[in-house]
C-alpha cells in the first residue's frame, strides 16, 4: 500500500482543490469530472494492491469499487445530480477519510509545517 500511494497523496489532493473550486463556481460539469477523476484513481490503486494491476484490465468497475467502499471512502459519483454544496461536503470528508485511511497504512502525506521541515526531508 505505501508503495502504491507513495508521495501521492498531494496530486490527491490538488484533486480535491479543484473538485472544491468548480463546486464553489458552481462549475457541476468540471466537478462532476474531478470527483469522477478522483473516485476512479483511488479506486483503481486500492484495487491493484489487492489484486494487481493485471486484474484491473477484466476486472468490472463494480468489482474493483469494492475496495473503496470497504475503505469508508464517500461515494462522490453518486452525488453528480445532487447540490454541488453536497459534493462539495462529500469532497472534504474524502479528504479527511482518504488522510486518515494513509495514516492508519502508514504512507508519509509529503506535508510540512515549515520550509525547513521540507528541506530536512528533501536532504
Amino acid at each position: 500500500i505505501r508503495v502504491a500511494f507513495n508521495q501521492g497523496y498531494p496530486e490527491m489532493k490538488d484533486i480535491v482543490r479543484k473538485l472544491l473550486t468548480a463546486c464553489e463556481a458552481g462549475d457541476r460539469v468540471a466537478a462532476n469530472l474531478e470527483a469522477h477523476n478522483l473516485q476512479r484513481d483511488v479506486t483503481w490503486i486500492l484495487h491493484d494492491t489487492q489484486e494487481g494491476p493485471r486484474r484491473r484490465q477484466v476486472a468490472p468497475y463494480s468489482e474493483s469499487a469494492a475496495s473503496y467502499d470497504e475503505a469508508g471512502f464517500p461515494d462522490l459519483l453518486a452525488l453528480a445530480s445532487e447540490p454541488l454544496d453536497d459534493l462539495a461536503g462529500a469532497a472534504r470528508r474524502f479528504d479527511e477519510r482518504l488522510r486518515s485511511w494513509l495514516r492508519e497504512h502508514g504512507v508519509d502525506l509529503c506535508e510540512f509545517a515549515s520550509v525547513e521541515d521540507l528541506r530536512n526531508a528533501l536532504r
